[in-house]
């Protein structure tokens, strides 16, 4: 045997023999007060040594002792956040030690409000020198969390406050080994349109059975129990927050998510057609339409049902067109809602010739008539007699494409006449 053992074993021997001894350790106000100081030394130097716990009559089954101490000077220094943990079905051992109160009181109480189902506390745990310790013993019943406020208070002097301890417990579920939930695919954030169907999910390992609860805006939401949730025909009113907590024996573990719903969009409506046009080979055309309708709207052009490449703004440029592009102008217009469509038509005629001579008269053997055309350029008349020979009568500039000319030596019986232009 282990001769450094030999101490804790004959100390707790003489714990368990000695009944009055452990009562005298556990509820001090009712021991003497030398023999009350003797056994807590006997108790504190037992709980030390780690080989039985005075107060539960030593077993391989506590879970543990716990020591804080939360007056140093006589100032209190709490509250003390502290997180015990424990097992479903096997004991378990919690100890709240004042010490130092800085003064000698005649006994001490502690007051708790809600304990882990199946533990006790002993709150008589007063002594001379005021040094009591708040004991928590049992079997839990219930796996869970829980939290438990305990305070130290000294019932002859006002009573006054000593300390106060925040608890969170952990009970793990029967058996040990159970791991609590950990979330490791959170729902994602999702913006919509209104009319939408939309699925939130969650993953989670821990210990089996995992349950699932959803909310709304911090409102369960009703039969939402598994690891996804379905929400369908969405409104602008189901925007908010949905969270979801996953639970298992061991705790518990959250996580959220925020949606967005959009309202519905509306579908294009073509509020200025394209106007269908005749124009004469070599002008420029332009086509364009207007359209109503949730933005972004996108816009694309056809010429007699085939794309026209690159054509995707609300108006169409057309230059220097020809006869080969007369036919028909297409756009439709796009957004999420739906689209809509509308067309005219361009009709190129051939290019007619540039002069024209007109208003002819005879008067006393003259001949007079005009002649019009680009303005800004120069007008060369010829005449003939016979369609073969030309011979150039002058040449009149007009800054207004208009000229008029009188012929005063016209022979008879027959004289033709033309103009050209010239640079």
């Amino acid at each position: 045997m282990n001769i450094r053992k030999i101490p804790a074993l004959v100390l707790a021997t003489a714990l368990q023999v000695l009944p009055m001894c452990r009562v005298a350790c556990v509820n001090q106000a009712v021991a003497p007060t030398g023999f009350a100081i003797a056994m807590r030394w006997v108790a504190g130097a037992v709980a030390l040594l780690g080989s039985y716990h005075a107060v539960s009559g030593a077993s391989a089954a506590i879970a543990g002792v716990y020591t804080v101490t939360a007056i140093t000077n006589g100032v209190q220094t709490g509250p003390v956040t502290t997180t015990p943990t424990g097992t479903n079905g096997q004991r378990l051992i919690y100890k709240a030690l004042v010490t130092n109160p800085g003064t000698t009181q005649a006994g001490d109480i502690w007051t708790y409000d809600a304990l882990p189902p199946g533990l006790t506390m002993n709150t008589n745990v007063g002594g001379a020198d005021g040094n009591g310790a708040g004991i928590i013993t049992g079997i839990p019943t219930q796996a869970g969390v829980y939290k438990t406020t305990i305070k130290a208070w000294n019932i002859t002097t006002g009573p006054g406050l000593f300390a106060t301890n925040l608890l969170t417990w952990t009970i793990y579920g029967g058996g040990g080994g159970v791991t609590p939930p950990n979330i490791t695919g959170p729902p994602a954030n999702q913006t919509v349109t209104a009319g939408t169907n939309v699925s939130f999910s969650v993953t989670a390992t821990g210990t089996a059975p995992l349950s699932y609860s959803w909310k709304f805006n911090t409102v369960a939401i009703a039969g939402a129990t598994s690891s996804s949730l379905q929400l369908t025909n969405v409104q602008t009113t189901n925007s908010g927050t949905y969270s979801v907590t996953v639970t298992n024996s061991a705790g518990s573990a959250s996580a959220s998510a925020t949606l967005t719903v959009n309202a519905a969009a509306t579908a294009p409506s073509i509020t200025t057609p394209p106007v269908s046009q005749t124009v004469t080979a070599g002008t420029n055309v332009s086509f364009s339409v207007t359209a109503t309708g949730t933005a972004p709207l996108s816009y694309s052009w056809k010429f007699n049902t085939v794309a026209i490449a690159g054509a995707t703004s609300s108006s169409l440029q057309l230059t220097n067109v020809q006869t080969t592009n007369s036919g028909t102008y297409a756009v439709t217009v796009t957004n999420s809602a739906g689209s809509a469509s509308a067309s005219a038509t361009l009709t190129v005629n051939a290019a007619s010739s540039p002069l024209h001579l007109g208003n002819p008269q005879l008067a006393a053997g003259s001949w007079s008539f005009d002649i019009s055309g680009p303005a800004q350029t120069n007008y060369v008349l010829w005449s003939s007699t016979d369609l073969s020979k030309w011979s150039r009568l002058q040449t009149n500039f007009s800054a207004t494409g208009s000229v008029h000319f009188t012929d005063s030596n016209a022979p008879a019986p027959a004289k033709f006449y033309r103009a050209t232009l010239s640079p």
